[in-house]
């Protein structure tokens, strides 16, 4: 028997469970292609992006800046450090992505290794995101049977996803 947190989260973790499984939008997947081009390329690239939408002065004539403050290199040392910052940020959020792809997978995986009732209502819940009204009809089974079924089916997949993940 599991308790009531570990119940929690992995409601909440079925609930974002399309999401983390589905393709992400076609300019964050654009994104991510230019990431993964050679090391160069996608230091040009990221560079770009920062330069064109990150940064905040983008100067590179220093003939209209006032006397005594055109020093480049100060804008350079300050460029560098936030591009730095730029990338790190977008590997840990890729690497995020791809972790929650992972548990996604794993948890979908228990999911159908469930028995047959089981496995169709969790997925008929929380992958396609029926009401539990359009989940009985398609089931033909009671509202009572869908709340009893769904409390058992989320039990067992907890215990089937500690295993897998334990392993």
């Amino acid at each position: 028997m599991s308790n009531c947190q570990e119940y929690k989260d992995m409601i909440k973790r079925l609930k974002n469970l399309n999401k983390d499984l589905g393709c992400s939008d076609a300019e964050e997947t654009d994104f991510f292609i230019k990431l993964c081009r050679l090391y160069e390329d996608k230091r040009i690239n990221l560079m770009d992006v920062y330069a064109r939408y990150y940064t905040g002065a983008k100067i590179t004539d220093t003939a209209f800046m006032p006397q005594g403050s055109s020093d480049m290199t100060d804008y350079m040392i300050h460029f560098s450090e936030g591009y730095d910052i730029f990338v790190k940020r977008i590997e840990k959020h890729y690497a995020e992505l791809v972790r929650k792809r992972k548990d996604a997978i794993t948890l979908f995986t228990c999911m159908v290794s469930l028995p047959l009732n089981m496995s169709c209502l969790l997925y008929l819940t929380y992958f396609k995101c029926l009401s539990p009204d359009e989940v009985k009809e398609r089931l033909y089974i009671s509202r009572s049977t869908y709340f009893r079924l769904k409390h058992r089916a989320i039990e067992l997949l907890i215990d089937r996803y500690k295993n897998q993940t334990d392993s």
